[in-house]
């Protein structure tokens, strides 16, 4: 696409992503040579302490690199990579390649017409290749009822990794997120419903990747008290009940 048509520009946050991070990198590569939709490639290294920055670097000049130390979070690498974007819309998607570069299409064409998009594992038209392992369903599903408890939210599948924006309001977002971590994806639906937001939703393809930061336990604690404070941080300036 050229001349004043929009263009995405995609951000990857990664840390500590030497061991899955090159082949999709390849995918999203070879994606954004034939799509002309394609602005950019982002990589955001959130403070990795292995390999992750000289693998981004074997891809200089085919994707920016934005790296800093130390570790700050998902949420903090996506808001840093969403601020320094140049494109008209912005998508994230996890550095594991559990999304193929192949769904970027599907989310370009949905950003037409809504403000905000959400990738879907779990509707009828979703492929999944490969699933979670049953603990992994169980905390997600766990998680999701949560949210829409504490959120009055219609959108099923708050934590998949694959979300779009457009540029003005995910700027707009980035400058007043909270959550650098676990509950960012909540807040950036949050804030974008509070602005009147257009929220779609699209099914994608989408294969369990081995390797996941997330730890039973402490982090599911930690992660119930992130979002009960959020609640009662966008609580005190919205309509939630």
């Amino acid at each position: 696409m050229h001349g004043n048509k929009p263009t995405l520009s995609v951000i990857v946050p990664a840390f500590n992503e030497e061991r899955r991070i090159k082949p999709f990198l390849l995918d999203l590569k070879k994606f954004k040579e034939k799509n002309g939709f394609i602005k950019e490639i982002i990589v955001v290294d959130d403070g990795s302490t292995d390999a992750t920055l000289s693998i981004l670097n074997e891809f200089m000049g085919a994707i920016r690199i934005i790296s800093y130390k130390p570790n700050k979070g998902k949420g903090n690498a996506v808001k840093t990579g969403i601020l320094g974007a140049k494109g008209a819309f912005v998508c994230f998607m996890d550095a594991d390649g559990a999304t193929p570069a192949s769904q970027l299409t599907a989310m370009f064409q949905a950003l037409q017409g809504n403000d905000v998009v959400v990738g879907n594992r779990k509707t009828e038209k979703a492929r999944v290749i490969a699933r979670q392992p049953l603990y992994r369903l169980f905390l997600s599903w766990g998680f999701n009822a949560t949210v829409a408890l504490l959120f009055n939210f219609n959108v099923t599948d708050v934590l998949c990794g694959f979300k779009g924006m457009h540029a003005p309001l995910a700027k707009q977002i980035a400058k007043e997120m909270q959550s650098n971590r676990w509950v960012f994806d909540v807040e950036i639906i949050a804030r974008a419903r509070m602005k009147g937001a257009k929220i779609g939703v699209i099914p994608i393809e989408w294969s369990h990747v081995k390797g996941s930061k997330m730890r039973i336990g402490l982090n599911t604690v930690r992660i119930f008290l992130d979002l009960l404070e959020l609640r009662r941080a966008l609580k005190r300036k919205s309509q939630f009940t």
